[in-house]
């Protein structure tokens, strides 16, 4: 095996790490790197080792700048991008014993560093690793065409990717690693149980960019066989990844009303239900979804027997759909929503946040699928697989044009828009619920108490409910919540219709 040299874009923020400008030889794909330096984004060199054939070693101009470690992979004979990090010790345990929290996020991600696309070979592949600053384990993960750089992190990686974290703390100043290869996603079909039932419809793909058979779960109320009564409807949206079976454990609990779960996946991400030239016809999906719920079944085919409800993704496009579609839906609740405030959520004092400046670089360097990736390929009309103007400028992390796209989509800017403030007022007044964690790691309970407060401002009655947990501690009991006061809405309604009282 003969090492040559390669570069590694590193998205770690630590101010400390910082390298001096490196030469390197021809036998990379290119010679030489200068990172992009910032207030807020630090994108590292890193000197790493890899097999090329019967290349002879290139060694750099001057000595690096940073100690390191030699770090063989074995394993996995791929060619793929590589996400790695160096974990602490607390991480490391939360990883080992299943207890990863909220809060464990922000350092995992301010420790992430990529490295494009390169050959990994089976005997092994070495690298040279800037020495931690701590007492570490090491992850790896190596991410195929298409993957989540983000979800490759947390060990999901796909039957084609591989991954690895370290048994223990490594001790340099050298060791070797082997990689381990990852699972297929297993998504069993959970749409079996008792008055729950299975459609198929054609819509966005989720493998590809091709349209695919898409599926919904109806699950209908106890006693919808024996009744001929009409029912309210309130459609279950997804959070990042998610699919129309994730909300299966709020069935029981329905009373009065027929839920329909909705696939939410797509080969970006995530959807946001936009009609988009490059990540499919969402809008118009979702409308078929509801045709076909009102041709199938005892409905009230109208907006104010329709509602939305979610958890992250899911929350914002429940919220965000009824203001955009007030035509379809006249009630929405959200659990732990991303971002109602997305220009508060992004930024601080005008420069992008550090964790999210981070969080769009690893997108940016695996170019796969990713939450932010999602984002783009709904709320830019002019983005397009492999070609994304971020909303954070790479070097100085501060708005770039594609940002004023992606604000005009943010909930907070929508309720300012004539026909929007009109629905609130007339359709979605006392009919929008909001559930979210004080502690949430993803920064989102602060846009929702600052949307919370403008509905306040523009005298819109509505539903906020703080919590004291995190982003998944308890959003069962805030979908529970949410499922609760749309419950309500309908009874109310009903009430009215029977005795004509408006």
């Amino acid at each position: 095996m003969t090492p040559f040299r390669i570069v590694a874009f590193g998205i770690n923020q630590r101010a400390n790490r910082q390298t001096e400008r490196l030469g390197w030889g021809a036998c990379a794909a290119f010679s030489k790197y200068e990172p992009f330096m910032s207030l807020r984004v630090l994108f590292v060199v890193l000197v790493l080792l890899v097999g090329c054939g019967g290349a002879r070693a290139i060694q750099p101009e001057g000595p690096p700048t940073l100690s390191s470690w030699q770090v063989t992979l074995t394993g996995a004979e791929v060619q793929q991008a590589l996400v790695w990090a160096w974990v602490p010790e607390e991480i490391h345990t939360a990883f080992q014993t299943g207890a990863f929290q909220d809060h464990h996020f922000a350092d995992l991600l301010q420790n992430a560093n990529v490295v494009p696309a390169t050959r990994l070979q089976a005997e092994g592949t070495r690298f040279e690793l800037s020495v931690p600053e701590q007492p570490s384990a090491l992850l790896v993960a190596s991410i195929p065409p298409g993957g989540d750089a983000l979800g490759a992190l947390l060990g999901e990686v796909g039957e084609a990717g591989f991954y690895a974290l370290s048994e223990g703390l490594v001790e340099g100043p050298s060791f070797v690693q082997a990689l381990t290869p990852g699972r297929a996603h297993e998504h069993p079909e959970r749409c079996t149980g008792e008055r729950q039932i299975l459609h198929e419809l054609e819509g966005p793909g989720r493998i590809s960019d091709r349209p695919e058979a898409r599926r919904i779960c109806v699950m209908l109320p106890e006693g919808y066989a024996e009744a001929e009564a009409r029912y309210p409807v309130i459609y279950l949206l997804p959070g990042y990844g998610g699919d129309h079976n994730v909300y299966r454990r709020l069935h029981p609990e329905t009373r009065d009303a027929i839920l329909v779960g909705v696939d939410g996946r797509s080969f970006f991400g995530t959807s946001y239900f936009y009609d988009h030239p490059a990540s499919g016809a969402w809008m118009t999906h979702l409308e078929n979804i509801v045709a076909l719920v009102d041709a199938e079944y005892r409905t009230h085919p109208d907006a104010d027997h329709r509602a939305l409800l979610g958890h992250s993704t899911g929350g914002f496009n429940a919220i965000a759909l009824s203001l955009r579609r007030p035509d379809l839906f006249h009630a929405a609740a959200a659990s732990s929503p991303d971002a109602l405030d997305m220009e508060h959520w992004l930024f601080e004092n005008g420069e992008g946040r550090e964790n999210w400046c981070a969080w769009q670089a690893l997108e940016a360097g695996v170019g796969g699928a990713g939450q932010f990736v999602s984002y783009a390929l709904s709320f830019d009309p002019d983005a397009r697989i492999g070609a994304i103007e971020w909303p954070l400028d790479p070097e100085s992390c501060t708005p770039t044009e594609a940002w004023d796209r992606w604000r005009m989509n943010s909930p907070i800017v929508l309720i300012d828009e004539p026909d929007v403030a009109r629905a609130l007022r007339e359709e979605l007044d006392g009919r929008l619920f909001i559930s979210v964690g004080r502690n949430d790691a993803f920064g989102l309970f602060e846009p929702a108490e600052r949307f919370h407060a403008q509905l306040e401002t523009l005298g819109i009655a509505h539903h906020f409910e703080p919590t004291d947990g995190d982003h998944f501690t308890g959003s069962h009991e805030r979908r529970l919540a949410g499922l609760r006061f749309l419950e309500a809405l309908f009874s109310e309604s009903t009430a009215s219709e029977a005795t004509g009282v408006e």
